[in-house]
């Protein structure tokens, strides 16, 4: 085979490697989303209901679309929209429930159910409103749970 002749599969070589540049570039922008949100691996949290516009984003990752039983994971900041809520579960029993227009940030959450003494949890309430219902981590240990809404700390009484 000449020189010339394997030239000739040089522009498709090209174009081949364009295209896998093209959808490796494209999974880069969207690797935190899936079709029904966000990604998730180490998981102890989930989404229990969702009506309306609601998305979450880890850090500052894209916003994705949030889902019923889609997983939370660390850093996660979940969104309602206008005439939307979420409520969310978590492994220890405790959920909360967001209305319209709340910004939620699920800065840290570690649930260890054989050593409940290891797991703590951090969470920020941004923007708008929240209901709360708190589980085994608070049962065990008031100090392992942060909960602050508009800078200020919430304690949680006996």
């Amino acid at each position: 085979m000449s020189k010339f002749s394997c030239m000739r599969y040089v522009p498709l070589l090209l174009a081949c490697l364009g295209c896998i540049a093209c959808g490796v570039a494209a999974a880069q922008e969207i690797k935190d989303c899936t079709d029904t949100g966000v990604v998730s691996a180490n998981a102890q949290g989930f989404v229990e209901a969702a009506t309306g516009v609601v998305t979450a984003a880890i850090g500052n990752g894209p916003n994705c679309p949030v889902a019923k039983d889609q997983t939370i994971i660390n850093d996660t900041i979940i969104t309602t929209g206008e005439k939307s809520t979420v409520t969310l579960r978590f492994a220890d029993g405790q959920g909360f429930s967001l209305p319209e227009n709340s910004v939620f940030h699920v800065v840290h959450y570690f649930f260890d159910e054989n050593d409940i003494a290891k797991s703590s949890a951090v969470f920020k309430l941004l923007k708008g409103g929240l209901s709360a219902v708190t589980g085994l981590i608070v049962q065990k240990n008031k100090e392992a749970f942060k909960l602050e809404a508009g800078g200020t700390p919430i304690k949680i009484g006996n």
